[in-house]
């Protein structure tokens, strides 16, 4: 066991100050990576070398119903009270009758079925064989369905019962292990505890129940006091007939939940599909973007502290979409500010006869809290109903690339230095040169089907350095097979031009699924990433990561933020080939889902690793010659201290406010021979008592007058040259005379 190092005193010669290290192996002492000196690939050498390459056989299967359809039928009663507010007009139509089955009883999917046995059938056979993923989500408690809702588009009568529900994984309650939100859509929500190796279930304790359509859970602190917070989006089915009830819970310290949504006023427009914690203005508070569908805009909720929150969609130019299925949020061209990027269900939105055919959405961000629109500068905008998004360096060039779902063709974005780019936009389409193209599947009956796929993520799933990339797929429409196969496909290195290879027989699963949701994160503590799948309608699925792992290690990362906001950090290496791998943490879209903020690093062959953890804050921790098979709990160094508190009462405005402020480098290593001559605080909007005060060590302080207004007064930090991005502030509400 270690313990956290917060760096706020200061300490000489900490060297890895900021770090929690657990070893859980060590390599051979006195092995080096040593530089090759292999020129990396220029783009045109890459491409001439992936086209000249043989390329694996896709050897995907076709989709095929083996007959199972056990499932439990939706509660009787509550199905026909939900079918009769929703729909008090249908009596007998050509929908009616499907419809009516799924909210009273009778509609139902095959799911998986598994042999008698400890392991659940035939899962001890490839534990020992180690080399595919094992789905074990009912061994280990983990029971929980997801149903559809009435999901009607338009008066298209094929398409129905299609829409998503999701998962978000996170720490509940503060003991180092990811726990398990699932919403249910027209089932019950559950809230799983992960006490290894089992799932154990809080949902009694959580009391997140409302009676609504329930689509995406989204996890964050948003009022900093350490626990994770839980905001669940609901949107009705039905052409959005009956708009749904979004809810925010705060978390009481574990598996305990009170619903503070009246006085965050967090309420969405009625048609939430996803949501997505994320600083956009910098302040080190997490604000909340929600995607929204039936032709709704987005919408922009800013944390003004205090556990309030503001409608800031116009003002920060974040009012775009119309059917979005999905928002990411990363600094894609690194200087500092985060980038918004939506996707939108073009085809959805024409379906329905609405004016809003939006497009995909590229949103650069600048300083201050807004946003540049380079959809269409950066070719960004040509897809056509993108229903996940996951972001990687695919070709390790330096820079994060993105990689969409669609209904169809998936795209691979390769940045050319967004939002410029070269010689004209920001990206260049590449999925044929990576084998990612999927454009149509060809069908036994000889006319073929579209694949439509959904969650999505950039993970290294055999830790051999390079980047692996799962794709959740099934059909929205009776007319193609519903159930289809989900992919796995297996990065390669340079002398294969970084192409994907599809491995999706790694499965264990002899059959196809109608999936949507897509989380991960490594449950089980052991260096590699499990997965969890949720169906449109059926039981969420937990699959255990056994592939064979020969002599390859890993280094996983869980950062903590102090000063930024949690969220959007970016880890670095470069490995002993002189290739840069760039890694977002948590960062991925994946459909109505939320990864862990974890990050599991491969490193194949190399014995350690050089880091590079980057804060939004601009703190750039280097970690040099970490070993492989280390878990790593890198802790941003907290940097000011507001007193009395950042949230200020008028009436307790009359007297002086102090900011204490920790004095580091970029580096993250504290400033302890600083003179205060060095060392600038100030308050917008304040006037300063007096000069900067040296308190020893690296720590430092200076006082401001009262203010004699409500408002916003943020606080600008300078230590000897760095200025650091995240600006915390005194919120001063009420108590001051007109």
């Amino acid at each position: 066991m270690s313990t956290p190092i917060h760096p706020t005193g200061g300490s000489k010669g900490a060297k890895f100050a900021c770090l929690v290290i657990t070893l859980l192996c060590a390599p051979s002492q006195g092995v080096s990576a040593q530089d090759s000196g292999q020129a990396r690939l220029t783009q045109a050498q890459r491409v001439a070398l992936s086209k000249s390459t043989p390329r694996l056989g896709k050897g995907r299967r076709n989709p095929v119903n083996n007959g199972n359809s056990a499932s439990k039928d939706v509660a009787s009663s509550k199905g026909s009270e939900l079918f009769a507010t929703l729909f008090p007009s249908i009596a007998s139509n050509a929908l009616a009758g499907r419809l009516r089955a799924l909210f009273v009883g009778g509609a139902s999917v095959a799911e998986p079925t598994t042999a008698a046995g400890a392991d659940g059938g035939t899962t001890m056979a490839l534990q020992a064989q180690g080399s595919s993923l094992v789905e074990r989500g009912a061994a280990l408690g983990l029971i929980h369905r997801h149903g559809p809702g009435l999901d009607v588009v338009g008066d298209d009568t094929v398409m129905l019962d299609w829409v998503q529900s999701g998962i978000a994984l996170g720490d509940l309650d503060g003991d180092a292990d990811f726990d398990v939100v699932a919403a249910g859509g027209l089932e019950p929500n559950h809230v799983f505890e992960y006490r290894a190796p089992q799932f154990v279930d809080r949902s009694s304790i959580a009391r997140i129940n409302a009676g609504e359509l329930d689509r995406v859970p989204a996890l964050g602190d948003y009022d900093g006091d350490g626990d994770l917070d839980l905001f669940m989006g609901a949107a009705a089915g039905g052409n959005g007939a009956v708009p749904g009830h979004n809810r925010l819970y705060r978390n009481e310290h574990g598996y305990r939940f009170t619903d503070v949504s009246a006085l965050a006023r967090v309420e969405g427009r009625g048609h939430t599909i996803h949501a997505r914690w994320a600083d956009l203005d910098q302040d080190g508070l997490l604000d909340l973007y929600l995607g929204e569908f039936h032709g709704t805009p987005n919408i922009a909720y800013r944390n003004c502290g205090g556990g309030s929150f503001e409608d800031v969609t116009p003002k920060w130019g974040l009012g775009v979409g119309g059917s979005t299925h999905v928002v990411g949020t990363v600094d894609l061209d690194r200087d500092g500010s985060l980038d918004v990027f939506v996707g939108n269900d073009f085809n959805v939105s024409l379906s329905m006869g609405l004016n809003s055919l939006a497009a995909d959405i590229a949103l650069q961000g600048q300083p201050g809290a807004s946003f540049k629109n380079v959809s269409i500068a950066t070719e960004f905008w040509q897809t056509e109903t993108t229903m996940g998004m996951a972001f990687g360096d695919v070709n390790y060039d330096g820079q994060l690339d993105v990689f969409k779902t669609e209904y169809g063709r998936n795209f691979l974005l390769l940045n050319m230095g967004f939002p410029i780019g070269y010689p004209s936009n920001g990206f260049q389409h590449a999925a044929a040169d990576y084998g990612l193209s999927n454009d149509f599947v060809p069908g036994q009956s000889g006319d073929g089907f579209y694949e439509v796929s959904w969650g999505t993520s950039f993970i290294d799933l055999d830790l051999d350095r390079w980047l692996d990339l799962i794709v959740i797929n099934g059909h929205v429409a009776d007319n193609d097979p519903r159930q289809q196969p989900n992919g796995i496909f297996l990065g390669s290195g340079p002398s294969q031009g970084f192409e994907f290879r599809d491995s999706s027989d790694l499965w264990d699963e002899a059959r196809d699924f109608d999936d949507r949701g897509l989380a991960v994160a490594d449950m089980d503590a052991d260096g590699d990433v499990d997965l969890f799948v949720a169906p449109v309608q059926g039981r969420l699925r937990f699959y255990e990561n056994r592939l064979d792992r020969a002599d390859r290690n890993s280094i996983t990362i869980a950062p903590t933020s102090t000063t930024s906001a949690p969220g959007g950090v970016i880890v670095e290496w470069t490995d002993s080939e002189g290739y840069v791998h760039v890694r977002p943490v948590g960062n991925d879209a994946p459909t109505a889902s939320q990864n862990a903020e974890q990050l599991v690093l491969g490193l194949g062959q190399e014995p350690y690793a050089d880091l590079r953890v980057s804060y939004p804050s601009g703190i750039e921790l280097e970690l040099p010659a970490v070993p492989a098979g280390t878990a790593l709990t890198p802790v941003e160094p907290k940097l000011v201290e507001l007193l009395p508190s950042e949230r200020i009462l008028g009436a307790a405005g009359s007297g002086p406010l102090k900011v204490v402020a920790y004095a580091h480098d970029q580096a993250g290593q504290p400033l302890v021979s600083a003179a205060a001559a060095d060392i600038g605080i100030e308050v917008t909007g304040l006037q300063p008592r007096g000069p900067v005060e040296a308190l020893g060590g690296n720590k430092f302080s200076r006082s401001f007058a009262a203010p004699q207004h409500s408002g916003e007064y943020p606080v600008l930090l300078n230590f000897d040259g760095f200025e650091p991005r995240t600006r915390r502030r005194f919120d001063v509400v009420g108590g001051f005379a007109a």
